[in-house]
C-alpha cells in the first residue's frame, strides 16, 4: 500500500484521538499531549495517510529535535485495522529520514 505524509494540524486531532482509542487498550497518552505537541517548536508531528489528498489519517508520529545531534522519535501509532501491513515500517523510515536531515 502506498502511503503519504504531511505535518499534522489541529484539524487532525479528532482523527488522532480515534486512532489512539484502540492503542494500549484505550489508555494511550497521546490524546492528553497532542495539543501541546502541536504547539512545540523544534519538532515535526507527522501524519500517515492512505489517500493522495492526505485526508484519511491511518497513522502518526513525531520527531523531536533536542539539539543538533539528537532527534527523538516518539508517539508512532498505526490505526489497528492497518497494522501488520508494513505501514509502520514506512512510517518509521519516513521519520528516520526526516531526522537524518536535521542532525
Amino acid at each position: 500500500m502506498k502511503v503519504y505524509f504531511r505535518e499534522l494540524t489541529y484539524e487532525d486531532i479528532p482523527a488522532i484521538k480515534e486512532i489512539s482509542k484502540d492503542i494500549w487498550e484505550g489508555d494511550d497518552y497521546v490524546p492528553y499531549v497532542i495539543q501541546e505537541w502541536l504547539q512545540e517548536k523544534d519538532c515535526m508531528n507527522y501524519g500517515t495517510f492512505k489517500d493522495q489528498n492526505k485526508t484519511e489519517l491511518i497513522g502518526f508520529g513525531r520527531v523531536k529535535l533536542y539539539d543538533k545531534n539528537i532527534a527523538w522519535l516518539e508517539g508512532g501509532r498505526i490505526k489497528v485495522s492497518y497494522q501488520s501491513q508494513g505501514i509502520g515500517k514506512k512510517q518509521l523510515n519516513y521519520a528516520i529520514e526526516y531526522a537524518k536531515k536535521l542532525v
